[in-house]
């Protein structure tokens, strides 16, 4: 199995029934066999896979998976030449990872009538990224990485994500969690209006 090809498996893998030692040993093969002669872009998106198993507030990431992939990471980022995620890394992470997932929900809402034999209130599909949880880690692996200088370049791709995750019981903390890193720059919040 090629680079690209094992880097596929491992997004594609459950994660929550996964065990850790099919995590590890995925990982472990997509890191031996990183290839510098693969197109900057597919390595830059195989670096959100990587993130993804990197973010230890992710409930599937063990310690064990976590210093797995931060030396996926490292290999990375040495053969792009990154110390921080550009605006233009970061808007492709989100564009390959992470958007396809958060836009639109799986089924569309519905509400159920008063006098039905059912409960009255809202029917939600639940959304794509809930069944895809390596999104969700990849978003916060790249926002906590994108250099402080650019965030006003990638507001598009950080806003839409974050107001989801907040607005979703199970994943509030990630959401405030991802508040706080779009806000953490000064010049960007007095810029924008919000730090007024």
């Amino acid at each position: 199995m090629g680079y690209l090809a094992c880097v596929e498996k491992l997004w594609d893998v459950d994660v929550h029934a996964a065990s850790e030692r099919d995590v590890c040993e995925l990982i472990e093969q997509c890191t031996a066999q990183v290839d510098a002669t693969v197109d900057r872009s597919q390595l830059v998106s195989s670096l959100a896979v990587a993130g993804a198993f990197s973010d230890v507030s992710m409930d599937y990431v063990t310690p064990r998976v976590q210093v797995l992939a931060d030396k996926w990471i490292t290999d990375l980022c040495s053969i792009l030449n990154l110390n921080n995620l550009g605006s233009c890394e970061f808007n492709l992470i989100c564009t390959d990872r992470v958007h396809p997932y958060f836009s639109e929900p799986s089924t569309k809402s519905q509400y159920k009538l008063m006098h039905s034999d059912a409960q009255p209130g809202l029917l939600m599909g639940e959304p794509k990224w809930k069944k895809r949880s390596q999104c969700v880690g990849a978003f916060m692996w790249a926002l906590s990485r994108l250099d402080a200088s650019v965030m006003s370049e990638s507001v598009a791709f950080v806003l839409p994500v974050t107001l989801a995750l907040v607005d979703d019981y199970e994943y509030r903390m990630q959401g405030l969690r991802a508040s706080c890193l779009f806000v953490r720059n000064a010049e960007f919040a007095r810029r924008s209006g919000t730090g007024s």
